[in-house]
């Protein structure tokens, strides 16, 4: 006669069995069925080399990449780790508490026609627009809202190659830092705060940290933010100078602040210039020196200061107006002897549209204001300073590793907008001799007064 089992052993032979099976769940179930939702709700587009769950419900996802479009645009996440909080399937809201994306690349190239080639971002996004969104039609997740409370993006690179000037000019946003929160995807609504940081690195390694502080509320169409950039040598845009007029920067250093404030898609932005190590440096034209730095702003402190001023609806640049106002005496006299010559609006090109500056001359009280302005903002920002990236990491040494094809020129695309730095700007023309040189006007002016 057998003896019966005793009930904890039934129990325990339950217990172990339904551990087993949450343990193939978690390793083997759900992973793959976790891989095969990105994949068909990206369309496509996004697929990831390796998923992990941690309990209860935590995924990390590995090498999670943007598949289509050519390299020279390109989007790749290297580890992505999402923490849910809850979940409403009749309302089909997510709420997550966070998201951290680790060393993400970002790729943008305008090719020799001038086309601006962008990744397609919105195939990350729940409620994407575009063919992305036309390959998720019927896909569940499509419909789904999303919240997060905290998003962390950790040790990212923006590359920018623009294959249109000589030799091609190739810039890398490095160690980028950014933290935002709360955030409702698709973004259409609630206030977001967020702060960015990180390295700006241009031609012949020359490179500066960069900081921004803010928040926006798309719904409203507010912004408040307040950046500021660290002295950056000029020689980190050489690309740029080779045309006529010829300009030569040297040791020349530009520092910036700024502070951009919308509301009602309303923008107003004031942008402080600060120009430093003016010990050599002129724009000349066929030869011929027009403005020399060295006797412009000499003296010990060789500084030239000033104001660009914005104002304009937030999503139309192409109706944005810009002054520029002095912010010291040396950029005061400048201002002052293009005014005299009847020169009072300057052109130049930014994201792909003509913007005209005007220029307007300040007194001593204004010029002050611009200097003690600088100074706060950097003051506000300098917990994102104190955090600032580290120098010695190499800035591309992960990128092979994360898109593992090279880049090469890719045909044309639909025209994006065009960064501001893409476009030298127009030459300014002679004054009389002395600190600005003989007076010989280049053969292409800026915008005359009233046009």
């Amino acid at each position: 006669m057998k003896r019966p089992i005793p009930w904890f052993r039934a129990l325990a032979g339950a217990l172990i069995l339904l551990l087993l099976l949450e343990y193939a769940a978690l390793t083997w179930f759900a992973p793959r069925y976790v891989l095969q939702m990105i994949r068909w709700i990206g369309g496509g587009e996004v697929t990831a080399e390796t998923a992990r769950l941690a309990f209860p419900f935590t995924t990390e996802l590995g090498r999670l990449r943007l598949v289509t479009g050519p390299p020279a645009a390109a989007l790749s996440i290297q580890r992505t780790i999402l923490r849910p909080g809850w979940v409403s399937f009749p309302r089909k809201i997510l709420w997550l508490r966070s998201v951290e994306v680790d060393r993400p690349l970002l790729r943008v190239t305008r090719t020799r026609e001038g086309t601006v080639l962008w990744p397609s971002l919105t195939a990350f996004l729940p409620g994407g627009t575009g063919a992305s969104a036309s390959k998720r039609s019927g896909v569940p997740g499509s419909a789904w809202r999303v919240n997060v409370d905290r998003l962390n993006v950790t040790d990212g690179t923006i590359e920018f190659i623009d294959e249109r000037v000589p030799g091609t000019f190739h810039a890398v946003f490095d160690h980028v830092s950014f933290e935002a929160g709360p955030l409702v995807l698709p973004l259409d609504g609630a206030q977001t705060s967020v702060a960015i940081r990180g390295e700006f690195i241009g031609h012949g390694g020359h490179a500066a940290p960069f900081y921004c502080s803010g928040w926006f509320d798309l719904a409203k169409q507010d912004v408040e933010a307040a950046c500021q950039n660290e002295p950056l040598a000029l020689a980190a845009f050489t690309p740029y100078y080779g045309q006529a007029p010829t300009v030569r920067v040297y040791s020349v250093k530009l520092h910036s602040t700024s502070q951009w404030t919308a509301r009602a898609n309303e923008l107003t932005a004031k942008i402080q210039l600060e120009l430093s190590d003016l010990h050599e440096g002129d724009l000349s034209f066929r030869g011929r020196t027009f403005i020399d730095v060295k006797q412009l702003a000499a003296g010990p402190d060789a500084r030239l200061r000033g104001e660009i001023g914005l104002e304009g609806p937030l999503n139309r640049l192409s109706q944005w107006h810009a002054h520029f106002m002095p912010g010291d005496l040396a950029m005061q006299g400048l201002v002052s002897r293009l005014l005299e010559r009847d020169i009072e609006v300057l052109g130049f090109w930014c994201w792909g549209q003509r913007v005209a500056l005007s220029l307007v001359p300040a007194s001593e009280q204004v010029m002050q204001d611009i200097v003690t302005k600088s100074k706060e903002i950097q003051d506000a920002l300098e917990i994102l300073s104190a955090a600032s990236v580290s120098p010695e990491q190499s800035p591309l040494e992960f990128a092979p590793d994360v898109l593992a094809e090279p880049v090469v020129e890719s045909p044309s695309a639909p025209s994006a907008t065009q960064p501001g730095a893409s476009e030298a700007p127009e030459p300014l023309p002679a004054p009389e001799a002395g600190p600005l040189g003989p007076s010989t006007a280049p053969a292409a002016p800026l915008v005359p007064a009233g046009s």
